[in-house]
C-alpha cells in the first residue's frame, strides 16, 4: 500500500482531470477573441472558463487536502474519508496550518450535528450488514442529541466492531489486533486511515482513569478504564469512526476489496475524450451529492392528522405522488387486482433476493392467490427519517372463508434505481415496501419448492 493518499488510483486520475483542465485553461486567451470574432456569446464562453478555473483549484485541493488532513488530525482520532464534508476538512487542515490544531478539532466536533449523523446513517443503509443496525443506531444518535454522550459512545463503538466482525474474512473485528481494513483505491480504507485508527483507539489501558478523555480508547471505556468518555468529543469520534469503514464494507460486500484486472492502455485522443467524460462525471456527482445533502438538512417529519386530511381517501390516485402512504395503497391496489408484477416493482428490491420479477411475480401469485382485499384505510403516518417512513392501515379482507379486519404496519424505504438510500423526493428514486405485511395468505412458495 501506498504511505500517501494522492497516489491512489482514483487521486492519480484527478490530477490526470487536473492537468488536462490546466491546459485548455493555458489557450483561452488566445480563443477569446475569436470566438468575439466569430460573434458568439462571450459572456457564456467567460462564464464555461470561469467554472473550469474553479474546478481547477478545486481537483488541487482534492489532491493535497486528504494527507495534509491526515497528518494534522490522524494522532488525534480523524481521519479523511469517503463521506467526509471536504470544505470542513480543507478549512481545518488551514487552520491547523496556521498554528490552530485545537481549534480545527473544535469545528471537526461541532460539525457531527444530530442532522449530519442522520444523514450518515441514511448513506450507512447502503451496507447490507449494518441494516440490521440501524434502528439501534437511531438510538444513539438520540442519545448523542440529547447529550447521553456516554450510552452514545458504547454502543456506536459496538457497532462498528461488529460489523467489521461480519464482514471480514478472518472474522475478527475493527479492534483485534493487526486487522487487515486496506481497499483497493479508497481513502478512508488505507494504512494512514483504518488501520492507523484501529490501532490508535485499540491501545492498551491498564490503570484506571477519571480525568476526561479525547480519544474513544474501546479498551479502556468497555472494560470500565477510562471512566473520563462522556463527553462530546469522545462521542462525536466514534461517530466518525463508524462512518469512516463505510467504504471499506460496502467494498468487502461487493468484492471489490482488491485491484481489478489491468485494463488495455488507451491511446492519447481516446484518454482526452476519457478525462473529459470523467471531468463532467465529477462535476456532476459533486452536484447531485450537494443537492441530497440539502434535502436531508431540510428534512422534518410531516404532521399529518390522517383522520382528518386523509378520512376520504380509498385510491392512490387520492394522495399526493411520491409519497410513502400513496406506495401503500398501490402495493395493495396490485393485490386487490392480482397484478404482481406490480406488487413485485412496488417491494423494495432485496426482497425478491436475487430472483427475477416474473419469477418472485410467480410466487406472492401462488401465496395470495386465496386472500382477497376489499377495503384499506390510512390509520397513521410516521416518517422515521429522510429514506424511512412508517405507513399503518386498517385492511379489511377475506383468506379463503375466513374474513379478516386488522391493522398492518408497513416500514418503506426511498431507493434509488441504483438501489442507493436516497432522502426522499431526490430525483430518480421511489419509495418501496421495506417489509411485507403479515396478511393471511398462504406459505411462500417458490417455483423449486412445489
Amino acid at each position: 500500500m501506498n504511505d500517501r493518499l494522492r497516489d491512489l488510483p482514483r487521486m492519480k486520475e484527478l490530477a490526470g482531470l487536473r492537468q488536462f483542465v490546466q491546459g485548455v485553461l493555458a489557450v483561452v486567451n488566445v480563443a477569446r477573441p475569436i470566438v468575439r470574432l466569430a460573434g458568439k456569446d462571450v459572456e457564456a464562453f467567460d462564464r464555461r472558463i470561469a467554472e473550469w478555473s474553479a474546478w481547477e483549484q478545486q481537483a488541487a485541493d482534492l489532491v493535497s487536502v486528504p494527507d495534509r488532513f491526515n497528518q494534522f488530525f490522524g494522532a488525534r482520532g480523524w481521519i479523511m474519508y469517503e463521506t467526509i464534508n471536504f470544505e470542513l476538512a480543507k478549512t481545518c487542515v488551514e487552520k491547523a496550518e496556521a498554528g490552530n490544531v485545537d481549534a480545527a478539532e473544535r469545528d471537526l466536533v461541532e460539525a457531527i450535528t444530530p442532522d449530519n449523523i442522520r444523514w450518515k446513517l441514511m448513506l450507512m443503509s447502503g451496507i447490507r450488514a449494518f441494516r440490521p443496525r440501524a434502528e439501534l443506531a437511531e438510538k444513539a444518535r438520540v442519545d448523542y442529541a440529547e447529550g447521553r454522550y456516554y450510552a452514545s459512545v458504547l454502543v456506536t463503538l459496538s457497532l462498528l466492531d461488529g460489523l467489521v466482525n461480519d464482514l471480514h474474512q478472518r472474522q475478527i473485528g475493527f479492534f483485534a489486533k493487526d486487522v487487515d481494513l486496506n481497499a483497493w483505491n479508497s481513502m478512508s480504507a488505507h494504512g494512514t486511515g483504518l488501520e492507523r485508527l484501529s490501532r490508535l483507539l485499540q491501545e492498551p489501558r491498564t490503570k484506571t482513569r477519571t480525568n476526561a478523555i479525547t480519544l474513544p480508547y474501546r479498551h479502556g471505556i468497555v472494560h470500565g478504564r477510562d471512566l473520563g468518555y462522556d463527553n462530546k468529543m469522545v462521542a462525536a469520534k466514534s461517530w466518525v469512526a463508524l462512518f469512516s469503514i463505510r467504504d471499506w464494507a460496502l467494498k468487502s460486500e461487493q468484492g471489490k476489496l482488491e485491484p481489478p484486472p489491468l485494463q488495455k492502455k488507451q491511446g492519447s485522443r481516446q484518454t482526452l475524450r476519457t478525462l473529459a467524460t470523467r471531468l463532467r462525471h465529477h462535476v456532476e456527482l459533486h452536484e447531485k451529492n450537494e443537492a441530497l445533502r440539502a434535502l436531508v438538512q431540510a428534512w422534518r417529519p410531516r404532521d399529518i392528522e390522517v383522520a382528518a386530511e386523509y378520512r376520504s381517501v380509498t385510491e392512490p390516485s387520492d394522495l399526493p405522488d411520491g409519497t410513502p402512504e400513496r406506495a401503500v395503497l398501490e402495493f395493495f391496489s396490485f393485490l386487490r387486482k392480482g397484478n404482481y408484477g406490480g406488487l413485485v416493482r412496488s417491494m423494495d428490491p432485496d426482497l425478491a433476493d436475487g430472483e427475477s420479477v416474473n419469477r418472485t411475480a410467480g410466487a406472492y401469485r401462488r401465496r395470495f392467490e386465496n386472500t382477497r382485499i376489499h377495503d384499506v384505510r390510512l390509520v397513521r403516518i410516521a416518517d422515521q427519517s429522510p429514506a424511512i417512513s412508517l405507513v399503518s392501515v386498517q385492511v379489511r379482507g377475506q383468506f379463503r372463508d375466513q374474513p379478516f379486519d386488522r391493522e398492518f404496519e408497513l416500514r418503506l424505504v426511498y431507493r434509488g434505481e441504483d438501489r442507493s438510500f436516497l432522502p426522499g423526493g431526490a430525483p430518480g428514486g421511489a419509495w418501496r415496501i421495506f417489509f411485507l405485511p403479515d396478511l393471511p395468505s398462504a406459505p411462500l412458495e417458490k417455483e423449486d419448492d412445489v
